[in-house]
C-alpha cells in the first residue's frame, strides 16, 4: 500500500471511500466560500453560481452547494426580488429600473414579474414618483438663496445623484447645475414660463431615468408645471401638503 505525505492512501491504492471523503471536504470548502460571500449581502442563485465558478468549483459541486444553501434558506430568488422591490420604493427607484437591476443579477424574469406585480401596482408607482418629483421640481425651478440666479451647485449633478438619488439629470447643454436657472440657451434672461419649461423637460428626463414609466412622468410633470403657474400656488414654495397624485 502506498501512503501519501499525510499517511493516507494514494494512487491506485486509494479507495472509493477516500475519494468520497475528499469530495465531501471540497463541497464543505465551497459552501464556506459561498457563505462568506453571502454574509456581505443577499445574492441571487446566478450570482452565487458565478462566484463559485470563479473560485474553480466544478459545476456538479456548484449544484450541491446551491442545493444546500437553498435548504438552509441562504439563497432564495423570490425573497430577494420581493425585498429589492420594497427597498426600491424607499430609494425612489421606479419599477422599470428595478426590473433591469434584478435581471442583470440573474433573477429569472418570471420571478421578477411576480415581485413587481405584488409590490408595485400602478398607484404605488404614481405615488412614489409624485413624492420624488415634488422635491425635485422645487430644486429645478427655484434659484439659489444668494440671488445670483443660479441653481445651487451640488443640488443636482450630471447624474442627478444629489442626496443619494441617482438618475438622469444631464441636460442637452451639459450638467443641469452648470447653467443659470433664469437664462435662455444663449444666456439671455428667461421669463418664468421659459424656466418652467426647462425645469419640466429636466424633471421628465430625471423621472424616466429613475425607472418610472414615460406616461407617469409626463402626467406628473404636467401637473406640477400647471400648479406652478397657478396664482398663489407656486410648486416651489413647499408650504404645506398637497393632495396625493390621483
Amino acid at each position: 500500500m502506498v501512503e501519501g505525505r499525510g499517511g493516507g492512501p494514494t494512487g491506485r491504492d486509494a479507495t472509493p471511500g477516500d475519494a468520497g471523503a475528499r469530495t465531501d471536504e471540497a463541497v464543505r470548502r465551497a459552501v464556506a466560500t459561498a457563505l462568506r460571500w453571502l454574509a456581505v449581502r443577499a445574492r441571487s442563485e446566478w450570482e452565487v453560481r458565478q462566484h463559485l465558478r470563479r473560485h474553480g468549483v466544478t459545476e456538479a459541486m456548484v449544484d450541491q452547494v446551491l442545493a444546500q444553501l437553498r435548504a438552509w434558506g441562504y439563497v432564495d430568488d423570490r425573497r430577494l426580488a420581493l425585498e429589492a422591490a420594497e427597498a426600491a420604493r424607499v430609494r425612489h427607484v421606479g419599477p422599470r429600473r428595478l426590473r433591469d437591476e434584478l435581471l442583470r443579477r440573474g433573477v429569472p424574469e418570471a420571478v421578477v414579474r411576480d415581485a413587481l406585480e405584488a409590490t408595485w401596482p400602478a398607484e404605488v408607482e404614481r405615488e412614489v414618483a409624485w413624492e420624488l418629483a415634488r422635491r425635485r421640481w422645487a430644486r429645478f425651478v427655484a434659484p439659489s438663496p444668494g440671488g445670483d440666479g443660479r441653481e445651487r451647485r451640488g443640488v443636482v449633478d450630471a447624474a442627478g445623484s444629489a442626496d443619494g438619488e441617482e438618475g438622469a439629470g444631464e441636460g442637452p447643454d451639459g450638467p443641469v447645475g452648470d447653467r443659470p436657472a433664469s437664462a435662455g440657451p444663449a444666456g439671455r434672461p428667461e421669463g418664468r414660463g421659459g424656466a418652467r419649461q426647462r425645469a419640466a423637460a429636466r424633471l421628465y428626463r430625471f423621472l424616466v431615468g429613475r425607472g418610472f414609466g414615460a406616461e407617469v412622468a409626463e402626467a406628473i410633470v404636467r401637473r406640477l408645471a400647471e400648479e406652478d403657474g397657478e396664482p398663489g400656488r407656486p410648486a416651489s414654495a413647499g408650504d404645506g401638503p398637497r393632495r396625493p397624485f390621483p
